[in-house]
């Protein structure tokens, strides 16, 4: 009975987009029909890999990680542990935005064989609005443009929640014909603006009564927002030194590469007379107004050789970095960097071509980089990265029965990000001189596919570790040095052919958990059914979808610095994140119908993960995409 109100519910759905979805002449399921590589590391040695879109319905609702500040746009803080490599060089401070902002190491390049486009929209309660397109196009001599825009905003539930986010880049490369010039370049823009409300200001009537009004609550800052705007732009040509193409024995390359970032930070608090949230005010008792303008210049000039036969190469580089920093007092920073890397990669094929999916792929490479001469002179930072992958077809690419081992290790010490070290605002002042912050960190992972099964082990060794107190939210060093590790087991399967089950466990320890706030263990999970309905051409997925995450202390936020620092008040966690699904996909077109926390107000109200700052209530989130071939 319920089956059949699903199928009733989709031919009335397929009927009206049939109208649009024959309206496109051109649907191509070849794997190679795109290629794409990503801006980070050297452009110039990776090479272009299948980035065909995933056109199954397989996680359609779970369009955005948690924001654990409670409404996309705002703040959130890392409680999950990850492995991170970031440039060297002067860094003012890591934005706390998550997944809401494009970062320069993520924009991509695309090759493709004709016209792709994607457009996706989604809508939800408390005016959640999303907007999202890619298209990219590869003209016939050599030319590829790649437009990619977001744009998003919500409402939220309580007062003063207020977001919008903005993102664009726009990508270009060309390839003469006969591959011995091109260039990449791109621009990158991204703009969060957000009102701060600080929290709610009398918590425990939402605890005692969670079903209360949200527009009831009262909060902390009346009349405060923040605006972020990054503009990062570069440019960077490249010239073959040899003639002949890749097949040859060795090919020489030489690249330069001018980059730019202009970043502008501002904080306003028109309510600071009434509010009484900060305990300090030095520059104006009237409003507050802190700005913070960064402009960087950075040239780069580089060779990469590579032996084409045996997959192995490496490459060298020097790059000067121009800083220049207007807050309180202006400020240059300058400095000089050298690099460089050796890589191997090497697809090894069976020589009995009836077995297509026995083909390995092997790779391995080892980075350095250091600072020579500026303010942050003596940082370095050596990584490397390997990667061994089985049962492969015959272009290289995975299959349902592909298993896969890698392995990344990364040792460092750097000059601690700008932040730390000194600040001048209207609330907030320090003039620090904290040591350079040692960090190792190495991450063993599996994955097989034909069993759905796959797991790895994070480990990090942080020595000189850098933090916000709890007593002042201003930062301060560790003397300990700290350990953590992070364990995680993952298993997604389609069972019974129907039946999808979908687990993903985590646990995770620290030896300083008064330094470090990390949920000890977590857990994400789902049960669907899945199916294809009228004669396949109705792709089917409904289910129920879960979170929990073990009690921990958490994270307390900071508006004026935009920073999360410690507190030992609340402990958060222990409570079940529920939502309901449905996912379909009539081609071209996919979209998805979701409820989230549909257990709201009836296993309590621990449902935050900082103070003050509460998850959504029960809400409904609706969502289509639509793909283009022509």
């Amino acid at each position: 009975m319920k089956l059949n109100s699903v199928k009733y519910f989709f031919v009335a759905a397929a009927v009206l987009f049939s109208g649009f979805c024959f309206s496109q002449v051109k649907y191509s399921s070849d794997p190679d029909y795109l290629l794409s590589k990503t801006e980070f590391g050297n452009v110039i040695f990776k090479k272009f890999k299948p980035a065909y879109p995933d056109t199954s319905v397989r996680n359609l609702q779970n369009y955005t990680g948690r924001n654990y500040m409670g409404n996309l746009g705002l703040p959130t803080p890392e409680y999950m542990l990850s492995y991170k490599s970031k440039p060297l060089g002067f860094n003012l401070y890591d934005l706390p935005f998550g997944n809401d902002i494009i970062k320069k190491q993520q924009v991509e390049y695309y090759r493709s064989k004709g016209p792709y486009a994607s457009l996706t929209g989604i809508a939800g309660s408390k005016q959640e609005q999303t907007f999202r397109l890619l298209f990219t196009q590869t003209f016939k001599k050599g030319l590829n443009f790649t437009l990619k825009f977001n744009r998003f905003g919500s409402k939220g539930f309580y007062n003063k929640q207020q977001t919008f986010t903005n993102n664009f880049y726009t990508s270009q490369n060309y390839t003469t014909k006969n591959n011995r010039f091109g260039f990449y370049s791109y621009l990158l823009f991204n703009k969060v603006k957000y009102q701060e409300n600080g929290g709610i200001k009398y918590d425990t009537i939402f605890r005692d009564n969670p079903l209360i009004g949200k527009d009831l609550l009262a909060v902390n800052l009346s009349n405060s927002k923040r605006t972020v705007r990054e503009t990062y732009a570069a440019f960077n040509p490249w010239l073959k030194l040899n003639k002949g193409n890749d097949s040859g024995r060795v090919s020489h390359y030489m690249d330069y590469k001018l980059s730019y970032a202009g970043n502008y930070y501002w904080y306003q608090d028109a309510g600071l007379p009434y509010d009484g949230f900060y305990n300090t005010i030095y520059l104006d008792t009237v409003k507050t107004s802190d700005s913070t303008h960064l402009r960087q210049f950075t040239n780069r000039v580089n060779y990469t050789f590579r032996l084409n036969k045996i997959g192995f190469g490496g490459y060298a580089g020097y790059s000067h970095e121009y800083n220049i920093l207007h807050q309180f007092a202006d400020s240059i920073f300058a400095h000089q960097l050298v690099y460089g890397s050796l890589f191997y990669d090497r697809l090894l094929r069976r020589t009995d071509f009836t077995n297509t999916d026995h083909n390995k792929f092997f790779s391995t490479r080892i980075t350095y980089s250091s600072v020579l001469a500026g303010p942050n002179s003596g940082d370095m930072k050596v990584e490397w990265n390997s990667e061994l992958s089985f049962r492969l077809n015959e272009k290289g690419l995975g299959t349902k029965k592909t298993s896969r081992i890698y392995l990344s290790v990364l040792s460092e010490q750097r000059h601690p990000d700008f932040i730390y070290n000194y600040w001048y605002a209207n609330n907030f002042r320090w003039d620090n001189k904290f040591k350079t912050v040692n960090l190792f960190q190495s991450k063993l992972g599996l994955i097989n596919n034909a069993s759905g099964l796959s797991a790895n082990i994070l480990w990090q060794n942080v020595a000189n570790c850098l933090y916000f107190d709890s007593l002042t939210a201003t930062p301060k060093q560790s003397n300990v040095v700290i350990s953590n590790w992070q364990y995680n087991l993952n298993f997604n399967k389609v069972l019974f052919k129907h039946l999808g089950l979908r687990l993903n466990l985590y646990y995770q320890t620290t030896n300083k958990s008064s330094l470090v706030r990390i949920a000890p263990g977590a857990a994400t999970g789902s049960i669907y059914y899945t199916g294809n309905l009228f004669k396949n051409n109705l792709q089917l997925q409904f289910g129920v979808q879960g979170e929990y995450y073990q009690k921990f202390r958490a994270l307390s936020y900071m508006p004026a610095t935009n920073q999360f620092y410690l507190q030992n008040r609340y402990s958060v966690g222990e409570y079940p994140f529920v939502d309901v699904y449905l996912n379909a996909r009539i081609r071209p077109v996919q979209f998805f119908v979701k409820v989230e926390n549909v257990l709201y107000g009836v296993v309590g109200s621990n449902y935050y993960f900082v103070p003050g700052y509460i998850q959504p209530d029960r809400a409904f989130r609706f969502g289509i995409t639509w793909l283009f071939f022509d």
